[in-house]
């Protein structure tokens, strides 16, 4: 007699559960000197993850991390813009969305699913320099 998951196991299309996560990164833009005119950089971290036990149960959560995502990018662009505008006070020239950008920004936050936790994380990598 078959135990159930040998007879599981034994069906054509059976696959092994393969756990993933939702995780969450932050991404902030670096200045790496002004070498050669000047250059950027991004610095990604993992901020936190989730772990689930399947894709479709990962894909389930995924909306909800994101509603989460967005409300700290919103308070992460109020903030910069806050910033931004008691350095340099000109309110007048502040469009709303100013806050993402190529050289100044806020840090940006972004929601994936992932196999390998932490695996989009570079902040243990060496700071790049121009060569």
């Amino acid at each position: 007699m078959s135990t159930v998951s040998e007879i599981i196991m034994s069906h054509p299309e059976f696959a092994p559960a393969k756990p993933c996560f939702v995780s969450i990164y932050e991404t902030n833009k670096c200045y790496g000197g002004p070498e050669e005119g000047g250059w950027f950089y991004d610095r990604t971290a993992l901020v936190g993850s989730v772990p689930f036990p399947t894709r479709l149960a990962a894909e389930a959560y995924l909306a909800e991390a994101e509603s989460k995502a967005s409300a700290l990018q919103a308070e992460a662009n109020d903030g910069f813009k806050r910033a931004y505008l008691m350095r340099y006070g000109n309110a007048a020239e502040v469009e709303d969305d100013f806050c993402v950008g190529e050289v100044a920004s806020a840090d940006e936050y972004e929601v994936i699913i992932e196999e390998v936790q932490g695996e989009r994380d570079n902040t243990r990598e060496p700071i790049p320099h121009w060569e």
